[in-house]
């Protein structure tokens, strides 16, 4: 049985990531658990934020999409 994190919709594998912004209702989290298979997010600390807009996904097949500073 392996330790490492696993996506619970895919199953590949969780990173932890920072300047991530998840929205959930009014609030979003800047960090998170991030499938770098199919870019799933599931928060881990909580920082409050403005509205949000649309945003890329970090992660498609493995492979990391987005490379920008905080």
């Amino acid at each position: 049985m392996s330790s490492e994190p696993r996506c619970s919709l895919c199953s590949g594998r969780l990173v932890k990531e920072h300047c991530v912004v998840v929205a959930a209702r009014l609030v979003s989290y800047n960090q998170a658990w991030v499938c770098i298979q199919c870019s799933a997010a599931f928060p881990i600390a909580v920082w409050p934020r403005t509205a949000l807009s649309h945003f890329e996904p970090l992660y498609s097949d493995g492979k990391r999409l987005v490379d920008k500073p905080c």
